[in-house]
């Protein structure tokens, strides 16, 4: 029985002791680009109460050396506690294929 307690017991400790922090919050898993637009957006939040954040952003296809048709705005910006911004993800030209998606990875790094 003393077992059984034992096992029980630490089971509640490590639900309870798991947490999550997150310095900035994307507002979404996909951005998509619809060809016939400019632009698309992506939020960014700080939901932290203290924390003031510098946050880096880019677009890469995944694959070194290659260069995408996309450029977001601001790439380098401070986030303050309880702010949103939002970056604006801009086509630059280039040809992309029209018989398929392309895949584009946006990263952001604070």
């Amino acid at each position: 029985m003393n077992r059984y307690a034992d096992i029980l017991l630490a089971l509640l400790l490590a639900v309870f002791t798991v947490q999550a922090q997150a310095g900035i919050v994307i507002g979404g898993t996909r951005v998509i680009y619809n060809g016939d637009k400019k632009e698309t957006s992506a939020s960014i939040r700080n939901p932290d109460r203290s924390g003031v954040w510098l946050v880096q952003s880019w677009v890469d296809s995944g694959m070194k050396g290659n260069k995408t048709p996309f450029i977001v705005t601001p790439p380098l910006f401070r986030i303050n506690p309880g702010e949103e911004n939002i970056l604006r993800i801009v086509r630059t030209g280039g040809s992309l294929p029209e018989d398929r998606e392309s895949v584009f990875w946006l990263n952001v790094k604070s």
